[in-house]
């Protein structure tokens, strides 16, 4: 009898005695291993490790290394934010295969959140910086409506390669700027003087010499509905409207910002894309000479504000009437004719501006000078220069 008391005893003690609690933060809960596995993201080499098997990268690194995204650290919410945000740097970052096995350092228990594209996911305290895994990022899990397009929530795919040892990351990121716009050449994959507007997931594009060259979204003709927006970080098939016909040309996402009418995200295939809007561009001769200056000279629509005439070109500064830029001013468009045929539309700025002159700087260079402009320290005047000659005026 002695012996059943002293067993129920001991269980009753066991019963009441308190669990033992979680680690606390800061205390060592795993080890990190260096690995042998080459990590990729969007095809750029990063620095990677193992950690309970997974292949895990700094989350830092992902925006300090130039890999396309932004991470911002609330300390007040314990919240590490990191997005997708545009192009990948390539540059040689020192990324080069490790050992296998070798101990790197510890993992620390954190109560710092990670939320990566909208989405949390878990991170591992390396000792101040914060590890994500490939596997968690680019496994589907069911959870998302991306999956039907081999994107997990997190707007990512990985494939692992076991004969090189090679695991990719490939993450949905934003390329409009690269696609669309000029930059004086630093986008390879432009088509000058195209205007696009997205409404929702259905992109329209269309070519014009009166287009600005480095062509912008026309917001002010594109919208979101209800449902588009209703899911942040949801992906869309992107289409290229083309007289009713519709060409899938890569994906868009929107992300909930109050105040934002239009497509915050677009993700465009280059290699789909880039002829369908080249098809655009007439393969006509372009305009005359005489025709293009009659066209601004004897409009009523119009009026020369300023004119220039280099060794090849002749540029003007013309106000049009018909057309408003920041609400209700009117548009001064910054037109370069070529002497042998063709026009483009360098930009398209307001003309409330009381002095508007051109000057010759160079044999095909002019500078235009407006007034007043109101910089930093007061009204002042702001001088543009333009290399005329730099201008594609005819299809090729």
């Amino acid at each position: 009898m002695k012996k059943i008391l002293a067993g129920l005893s001991l269980v009753l003690l066991l019963a009441s005695a308190p669990i033992l609690a979680s680690a606390a933060v800061g205390d060592i809960v795993g080890t990190i291993y260096t690995t042998d596995i080459l990590a990729t993201v969007n095809g750029e080499p990063i620095q990677s490790y193992n950690i309970g098997g997974k292949t895990a990268i700094i989350a830092e690194d992902l925006s300090d290394q130039f890999y396309g995204f932004n991470c911002e650290y609330n300390d007040e919410a314990r919240i590490l934010t990191v997005t997708g945000s545009s192009f990948v740097v390539p540059r040689d970052r020192g990324v080069s295969r490790g050992k296998v096995g070798g101990v790197a350092g510890n993992v620390y228990e954190t109560d710092i959140k990670v939320i990566f594209n909208g989405h949390e996911v878990h991170g591992y305290n390396i000792g101040g910086r914060t590890a994500i895994a490939i596997e968690d990022l680019g496994t589907p899990d069911g959870s998302s409506p991306n999956e039907e397009y081999g994107i997990t929530k997190y707007l990512c795919s990985f494939v692992w390669d076991n004969d090189t040892r090679t695991v990719s990351l490939t993450a949905l990121m934003d390329n409009r700027d690269e696609f669309m716009y000029g930059f004086s050449g630093i986008y390879p994959d432009y088509v000058p003087c195209v205007k696009y507007t997205i409404n929702d997931n259905i992109m329209t594009a269309s070519y014009s010499p009166d287009n600005d060259y480095y062509s912008w979204t026309d917001w002010e003709n594109s919208g979101t509905s209800d449902e588009f927006r209703s899911e942040s970080y949801r992906v869309w098939p992107l289409y290229l409207d083309q007289d009713g016909d519709q060409v899938q040309i890569g994906y868009c996402w929107n992300v909930n910002s109050p105040g934002i009418d239009g497509i915050e995200y677009v993700y465009i295939d280059r290699d789909v894309a880039k002829p369908l809007i080249e098809a655009l561009v007439p393969s006509t001769e372009p305009i005359s000479y005489d025709e293009a200056m009659s066209k601004f000279q004897n409009d009523d629509r119009y009026r020369i504000r300023a004119m220039c005439d280099t060794e090849n070109f002749t540029f003007l500064a013309v106000e049009d009437t018909e057309t408003k830029v920041f609400g209700d001013r009117n548009a001064m468009r910054l037109i370069s004719v070529y002497k042998v045929g063709g026009y483009v539309t360098i930009a398209t700025e307001s003309a409330h501006y009381d002095t508007v002159e051109a000057k010759k700087i160079d044999v095909d260079t002019i500078c235009l000078q407006v007034a007043p402009f109101g910089g930093p320290h007061g009204p002042t005047t702001l001088s543009q220069e333009f290399n005329l000659a730099q201008y594609v005026y005819a299809p090729n």
